[in-house]
């Protein structure tokens, strides 16, 4: 059972997403995981929830815009394992049953895959999986995650579930990599393999900073090298520097911010000031010259995030009234800031609303 506090945080996170937190129970012991670090604002460690707990969530949850619920975790309640929640196969047909034109998506490890999760989840549904596997590696997987459990991912892999994507983690060792991709690329029913580098917040242990900083420092190089390796299209990489686009990769998230500046340019002209994060600001400024950019350092995880998903109304303070992004911008100023911060109730990670921000700070603001 939740504390009044949690269940206030959980709504809250659901809502932003539409994805439940089942709970953060998770079973594998990830040196390089964030849900162990106490971030102000947020409840990384909760209960397993209850039906009715799970019941009143579903009313909660936006699916007029977006018609899909996830069960895993968010940007805010960390990462927990659905797969060890007891009643995880009656929640998915609960939600067949009230809303049968949903998408029902489960984020696992696949670590804690049996047979009878198997059975349960090939008749949901309107399904997807996404498994984040990290490596098939024996030792990466006990010297990274602290245990084996690569049967429990085979069979989930093999299950014939529909598998939305399998994300493979670069923890700065090439043949590590290149090996997972020769034994999980003949897969068929996997839609696309996302190759993710570590990241490290201000909230990170140092056993988990130095991983990262190993694994920040190689991939680059190492995504030249699985260019070079494979030419499977299903393949996909977190690229989080525009300006440096690697092969392939990269080339969808710098059309995504190209279409949001060219929006935002049209309709608003020149006078706009352009907030965007560190993943984009170098490519942007090199494209657009004099432009008004912002750049908008992530204040609030701090570390090596760069993401604009991950920015919220107190990073724009920061960079807008502050200056740590080049300001200060003069108050009243017609700003544009990334879509991909806010929900479709115009809140941030935290909850703060767009209207919020403007009645506090001054700023006329257009999103892109």
């Amino acid at each position: 059972m939740l504390s009044r506090d949690q269940y206030r945080q959980f709504l809250l996170s659901a809502r932003l997403t539409n994805t439940i937190p089942l709970g953060s129970a998770c079973g594998l012991r990830c040196v390089f995981c964030s849900s162990k670090s106490d971030i102000p604002g947020a409840r990384t460690i909760i209960p397993q929830i209850t039906k009715e707990e799970f019941e009143e969530c579903l009313d909660f949850l936006d699916l007029q815009h977006r018609p899909f619920v996830t069960l895993a975790g968010s940007e805010i309640v960390m990462y927990g394992e659905p797969f060890l929640h007891p009643l995880l196969l009656e929640f998915v047909e609960i939600i067949n049953q009230r809303y049968p034109w949903v998408d029902v998506g489960v984020e696992t490890s696949g670590a804690h895959c049996s047979p009878r999760l198997v059975k349960g989840l090939n008749r949901v549904r309107n399904l997807a999986v996404s498994v984040s596997v990290n490596t098939m590696d024996e030792q990466a997987r006990r010297t990274y995650m602290g245990v084996d459990a690569r049967r429990s991912v085979r069979r989930l892999l093999d299950s014939g579930l529909p598998i939305r994507a399998v994300h493979l983690t670069d923890f700065g060792e090439i043949d590590i990599l290149l090996r997972d991709l020769d034994v999980l690329q003949p897969n068929g029913r996997v839609e696309a393999f996302v190759i993710r580098r570590i990241d490290y917040t201000r909230f990170s242990s140092p056993e988990g900073r130095a991983l990262a900083h190993r694994s920040m420092a190689a991939y680059h190089e190492h995504l030249r090298l699985v260019d070079d390796h494979s030419d499977d299209p299903r393949l996909m990489a977190q690229l989080l520097d525009l300006d440096a686009a690697v092969g392939r990769f990269g080339g969808m998230q710098r059309t995504a911010a190209d279409g949001a500046v060219a929006r935002l340019l049209d309709r608003h002209g020149t006078d706009l000031y352009m907030c965007c994060p560190d993943s984009s600001y170098a490519y942007l400024r090199r494209k657009l010259g004099d432009m008004r950019l912002v750049r908008v350092p992530n204040l609030t995880f701090g570390g090596s995030v760069v993401c604009a998903g991950l920015l919220t109304f107190r990073d724009l303070r920061s960079a807008l009234l502050g200056g740590s992004g080049g300001g200060p911008v003069a108050v009243g100023s017609l700003v544009g800031i990334p879509a991909n911060m806010l929900n479709p109730n115009t809140q941030d990670l935290f909850g703060e609303t767009l209207y919020h921000f403007q009645q506090e700070t001054g700023y006329r603001v257009v999103i892109g």
